[in-house]
């Protein structure tokens, strides 16, 4: 306070207050992720547990008991707090949200906040400031037993059998959807393998705005692909890859490219599904690197993805040992464990620091989607890349416009005259 002259001691935070008139019932509340850096936050609920019931506006199968829930960038939970009968009775209890620093970049300051979960009579104290110290002693006093969602970067809670006394860690791999994505058991159309290394995938960096053309990828001539990277396959489960020139070496490039990265799929409506493994390497040069030592939350735009894999590693990994991992058995193909029973959805997932996920994306929506890390200084120095459903022309024509009647009275114009 002392150190800006425009909050002054009368300035009091304006905390939210969520007024439990019915006590014993239960309350849904959405927990959004609004965040633009490194910065997961942790909820959870005084006095209180509370049951997971929907990760980012997807039913899963709920979740119970959970003293606490983490929320990276972008992600989205619906939790239902489990009120008592019996409040205390005057002080209401806290909703504590906390960020703890980390050495990784962007995440080097303890931020946190709260809120007020009121019940009748209670009163709240507006002089009361979130105290993080505070926050983090109270909440190790409790000992939880069950957190949903934790920052995967820890690999001594990754896969930690549940002994007497120990917290349970949830990840998204550990969730189970409500509903059966159909046909995603069937071999996918083809595997796509991506390291993710100082900000961007493959080595290809999509910075803004460089490579963000004046004319969206939306519209782009499909015949000019001068400055595109990365992968286009077709229905025979073939795939060229492509680079610009400039980008030296082999495919991927073995050194940092700026170019349009864009992972092309033809368009399939029914059953169809492709499969992308993100691998969150160590680099080879040491933890120097920028980028390294974030569960980098990745986010589709455009639909959901299944998560169907994930894993962590004691031991440093690279593109190649979890290539050779999912090509060096029997079958010589999906020899990683992958699950198909009710895998959950997901557009959003913080990919685990010397680990990997695995994504099944279904084929059925045309169109480009931009696929990013929801960090926003990754983003901006390259961390994305397009998946492509599909192309503007040919059967697979896409049509365009605010509205259905627009967009099928403009499927069969050429929107590419005069533009590159």
């Amino acid at each position: 306070k002392t150190g800006n002259p425009l909050y002054s001691s009368a300035n009091q935070p304006n905390y939210e207050v969520f007024n439990i008139k019915e006590p014993g019932k239960r309350y849904r509340f959405r927990i959004i992720g609004g965040i633009g850096d490194n910065v997961p936050i942790r909820v959870s609920v005084e006095n209180h547990t509370f049951s997971a019931i929907s990760a980012d506006s997807i039913d899963i199968e709920a979740v119970h008991d959970l003293d606490a829930l983490w929320v990276a960038a972008g992600e989205r939970y619906d939790i239902v707090i489990n009120t008592t009968d019996l409040p205390r009775e005057t002080d209401p209890y806290r909703i504590n949200v906390i960020h703890n620093k980390t050495s990784q970049p962007g995440a080097g300051a303890t931020i946190c906040s709260l809120a007020w979960l009121k019940y009748p009579n209670q009163e709240v104290n507006h002089d009361i400031e979130a105290d993080c110290e505070e926050m983090e002693k109270e909440f190790e006093k409790i000992k939880a037993k069950k957190i949903l969602n934790p920052v995967p970067n820890n690999f001594s809670n990754w896969g930690k059998p549940q002994n007497a006394g120990e917290t349970e860690y949830i990840y998204p791999i550990n969730l189970t959807s409500l509903y059966q994505a159909n046909g995603i058991a069937a071999n996918p159309l083809n595997t796509q393998y991506v390291s993710m290394h100082n900000m961007t995938f493959n080595n290809y960096s999509m910075s803004f705005p460089k490579n963000y053309s004046a004319i969206p990828f939306l519209f782009q001539s499909p015949s000019n692909n001068t400055e595109r990277c990365g992968v286009v396959c077709n229905t025979d489960n073939e795939c060229m890859y492509q680079q610009p020139t400039r980008c030296v070496g082999e495919i991927p490039p073995t050194k940092q490219c700026d170019c349009q990265h864009v992972i092309q799929q033809p368009w399939l409506p029914s059953k169809y599904w492709f499969e992308i493994i993100l691998i969150n390497v160590k680099p080879r040069k040491g933890d120097g690197e920028d980028g390294w030592g974030v569960a980098h939350p990745i986010h589709q735009h455009g639909g959901w993805f299944n998560i169907v894999g994930m894993g962590q590693f004691d031991y440093p990994i690279f593109k190649e040992t979890i290539e050779k991992m999912d090509t060096e058995c029997m079958d010589g193909k999906n020899c990683l464990p992958r699950n198909f029973k009710w895998p959950v959805f997901k557009d959003v997932i913080q990919v685990p620091t010397n680990g990997y996920v695995i994504l099944r994306t279904p084929m059925d929506n045309r169109g480009v989607w931009i696929v990013h890390c929801h960090i926003n200084w990754h983003i901006e120095h390259g961390m994305a890349m397009v998946f492509q459903i599909g192309e503007p022309d040919g059967p697979f024509r896409w049509a365009m416009g605010p509205d259905n009647t627009t967009a099928a009275d403009n499927k069969n114009k050429n929107c590419f005259t005069g533009l590159h």
